[in-house]
């Protein structure tokens, strides 16, 4: 790589939203640590509790329950994205859907279903 190169690079990566995208980044994956670490801790705590939801609690909480938000608000902004360009999509059923098919599961190795 020529010094050119190598400066236009370097100059790149110092621009406003390459700044922001970096410390974004570096905040998710913070995050996401801590949410692993919270998730294990409350898997440690749930050893106390018996029963069904003990068993639950025992296989992790935190991470499930992210991944069902996160597919919950992507579907729900797919279906306002088509609305909005007039297509009429089914949105009780894939609300349901991704429920359940993340939901089942977590529900089965707590011996739910």
């Amino acid at each position: 790589m020529t010094g050119g190169a190598l400066f236009a690079c370097i100059a790149c990566c110092t621009t406003p939203i390459m700044l922001q995208r970096t410390a974004y980044g570096v905040l998710v994956i913070a995050a996401l640590v801590l949410l692993f670490v919270e998730d294990a801790a409350i898997a440690r705590e749930a050893v106390s509790i018996a029963g069904p939801l003990g068993d639950l609690l025992r296989r992790g909480s935190l991470i499930p329950l992210l991944f069902l938000v996160v597919l919950l608000r992507g579907s729900l902004e797919l279906n306002r994205i088509l609305l909005a360009k007039g297509v009429k999509p089914h949105t009780v059923f894939a609300g349901l859907m991704v429920f359940f098919l993340l939901a089942a599961p977590w529900w089965l190795a707590a011996g739910w279903l």
